[in-house]
């Protein structure tokens, strides 16, 4: 898919915001709610730092929506609250994901668990290929399958940017 032009600025901005997300993945998948906790506030904070300056039209509106589905009200007291979040959570960074990339050196892994949520099923962005379910945690730890890959915007996109300049 055509990936929107937008500022370099923005797009280091967004790696605190998928960094806080994953480690919020991990620790679910790891049935640990103040990892969880922890993780939100970290996701929070990046979410407040990223400056939309440069961006405009449909990227703009994909970061707001974004932005107000990764924004956390507190902490969560327990992890079946704490998985319902995350869902939310995950629409947001997959969208961020599939319209932006991502910056660094990490191939990342769009994994689906059937289950979720009495069978509705769930999707949710990890690291590494092997499934580490969190909305199960340890119950079931490799229910899913990954339905997608991301590379890094670094290694897919040095082809078509010899020099060009910026405006």
């Amino acid at each position: 898919s055509e990936r929107a032009s937008v500022p370099d600025a923005f797009l280091f901005a967004l790696k605190p915001v998928y960094a806080g997300y994953l480690s919020a993945q991990e620790a679910l998948a790891s049935d640990d709610l103040d990892g969880f906790n922890l993780a939100s506030a970290d996701l929070n904070t990046a979410v407040g730092f990223v400056e939309e300056t440069g961006l405009v039209g449909p990227p703009l509106g994909t970061w707001r929506r974004a932005a107000a589905k990764l924004r956390g009200d507190g902490s969560t007291s327990d992890i079946e609250s704490a998985r319902e979040r995350f869902e939310g959570m995950s629409e947001a960074v997959l969208a961020l994901q599939a319209q932006f990339g991502h910056k660094g050196s990490e191939t990342w892994y769009v994994a689906h668990c059937p289950m979720a949520f009495d069978n509705k099923g769930a999707d949710w962005l990890q690291r590494g290929e092997q499934i580490r379910n969190p909305y199960f945690g340890s119950r079931m730890f490799r229910c899913g399958e990954v339905r997608e890959s991301y590379k890094p915007l670094n290694e897919s996109q040095h082809d078509n940017h010899e020099g060009h300049n910026h405006e």
